[in-house]
C-alpha cells in the first residue's frame, strides 16, 4: 500500500501500537474508501481494537487530530 511505504519514517517514528493503529485505518480506507474512515464505528472494529485503537493514537495526541492527520497523508499517498 502506497501509504505504509510513503510515509514509512513517519510511521516508524511513532510508538508500535499507534503506528499499526494508523496503517489498519489506511487498510480500512483501501478496503471501504473515505466511508470507512468516517464511520463513526470504526474504532469498534475488531482489527482496530487489536491494533492498539483509540488508546494508541492518545499517547500521540488527540486521536481526532491524528485522524486528519492520516486521512491527509493517505489522500497524498
Amino acid at each position: 500500500m502506497a501509504f505504509g511505504y510513503k510515509h514509512a519514517g513517519w510511521l516508524k517514528s511513532l510508538p508500535p501500537a499507534a503506528s499499526e493503529t494508523l496503517q489498519t485505518l489506511a487498510a480500512q480506507f483501501a478496503r471501504g474508501g473515505t466511508e470507512a474512515l468516517e464511520n463513526p464505528h470504526v474504532f469498534e472494529m475488531s482489527d482496530v481494537r487489536a491494533a492498539g485503537g483509540l488508546a494508541a493514537l492518545r499517547v500521540i495526541g488527540n486521536p481526532p487530530d491524528v485522524l486528519r492527520e492520516t486521512k491527509e497523508r493517505i489522500f497524498a499517498a
